[in-house]
């Protein structure tokens, strides 16, 4: 296992599998949270499953630009969305 971690990010590589851990402000902008997830996803190594998780100050039970553009880049990245909105 090694782990790698800059400023609201964490990541954790196992041997199959690697988890990223995500804080982002109230407020950040969608483009700056998307090169976050961006650059967390290049620092895991390829073929690994990752569970991405965290507090991406992004609501996802409202329909607005932010959401869009998040559901947008979690399906093009073959990542399925498991948390319930409440």
């Amino acid at each position: 296992m090694n782990s790698n971690q800059e400023q609201d990010t964490m990541i954790i590589n196992f041997e199959r599998l690697s988890v990223i851990a995500i804080y982002e402000e109230p407020l950040t902008p969608i483009e700056e949270l998307i090169a976050t997830i961006m650059s967390a996803i290049g620092h895991v190594p390829p073929g690994r499953n990752i569970i991405l998780a965290g507090d991406l100050n992004c609501r996802l039970d409202t329909t607005n630009h932010r959401t869009t553009e998040l559901k947008e880049l979690m399906t093009e990245e073959g990542f399925t969305i498991v948390n319930k909105a409440v």
